[in-house]
Formats: structure tokens, sequence, C-alpha cells
């Protein structure tokens, strides 16, 4: 049970909850499973928060500089077809460093909606030069299998801790892996049927930016 108290000996405004399961804050104010109380112009909340394990809380954390890195990993794959012709496939990337970004942000949120510390970590140094779009591709997929594993592995305690809602929260994640790995793993099998072949390339880097087009 988290406490939040205001500096008032003002009487105590209770809100009840909505059928919808949160209480009847102003909106955009909306906390879960709360009981809500005014005083003295100020909004305080006893927020029934199921807290998140310390084990929990520092793979999640872990799963944020995970996330953030690959968004960086992907932004210098990025920064290297920005300097050769194939700026399809930087287009591809920059949509893939969103997405990474995306993910971090959920964890972020989760983190802190579960009553847990955010801790941020370094981000290691991207790699920006590659010796083909083939190269680049298989550093790709190899970076999804490396954040499928990783999910795999919190979804693994969070069965063995019966943390239901962590459970539920990353079944979201454990989805998005498939589409991930299945958008990178077929976009490399084309690379390498092309081989070297330039107008096998040229046509796979405009598909690229038509994906990044759609995407936006």
């Amino acid at each position: 049970m988290i406490l939040r108290l205001a500096a008032s000996r003002a009487p105590a405004r209770a809100f009840p909850e909505t059928p919808g399961g949160r209480s009847g804050l102003p909106p955009g104010q909306g906390v879960p499973r709360a009981v809500l109380l005014a005083k003295a112009g100020q909004w305080l909340y006893f927020a029934s928060i199921m807290k998140l394990s310390n084990k929990l809380e520092k793979v999640l954390n872990d799963q944020i500089n995970l996330e953030l890195g690959s968004a960086y990993a992907y932004l210098g794959m990025a920064a290297y077809f920005e300097r050769t012709p194939f700026t399809g496939f930087g287009k591809w990337m920059q949509v893939q460093t969103s997405e990474e970004l995306g993910h971090a942000k959920r964890f972020f949120e989760y983190i802190v909606e579960r009553g847990g510390k955010v801790t941020l970590q370094a981000i290691p140094e991207p790699k920006c030069d590659y010796k083909s779009p083939l190269d680049a591709f298989k550093a790709s997929l190899g970076h999804e299998h490396k954040v499928s594993a990783s999910i795999c592995a919190i979804y693994e305690l969070a069965a063995a801790e019966k943390d239901y809602p962590t459970l539920s929260f990353l079944k979201w994640f454990l989805d998005e892996q498939v589409e991930e790995e299945r958008n990178v793993g077929d976009m490399l099998a084309k690379l390498e049927l092309v081989g070297d072949n330039s107008n096998g390339l040229y046509q796979i880097d405009r598909q690229a930016a038509m994906r990044a087009a759609e995407k936006h």
C-alpha cells in the first residue's frame, strides 16, 4: 500500500471508484484501484498497488536499458545506411529506432505503475560501420534475438513469482517480438537471395522505404 499525504488538517473527501475501476479523478488524472481524497485543494490518494519484487524490478530496469541500447544500435545502422545509396534501409532502421524507444517507455511506465523505482543505466556505444546491407541486417536480427530471450527470461521469473499482472503486461511484447523477428528475417532472406546484385538491392531498398513510410 502506497501512501501520499498533503500537509493539511482539512476534512478529507472520498471519491468513489467508477465502474471502469478508476476513481473519480479529474480528466487525465485517473489512478487504477485508488481511493482519492481532496484536501485543501490538493489531490491525495491511497493507491492499492501490487508492488514488484526486487528481482522483477531489477530485470525490468535492465530491459529498459536493453531496449534503449537496441534503439541506439538501430540508429547506428541508420547512420551507416545514410552514407550509402541505400537510404530506404536507413529509413527502415529509423523506424526500428522509434519502436525500440517506445518499448523502453512502456517498461518505464509499467515500473512506475507498479510502485517500483526506475533506474536508468549507461547505454553502450553503437556500431556505425558495416560491410554491407546484409551485414547490418544480420546484426539487426541478432539484436532482436537478444531482446526476445530477455523478455522470455522476465516472463519465466514472473511466472515463478506468480506475478500475474507482469505476465499479462509481457504478453504484448512476446507477440511484438514474433513480428519483429519475422520482419527482420524476411528482409535478411531477400538480401541473401540477391547477394551483390545491384538491381536486386535497389528493389529491396525501395521496399524498405515503403515499409518505413507505412509505419509513419
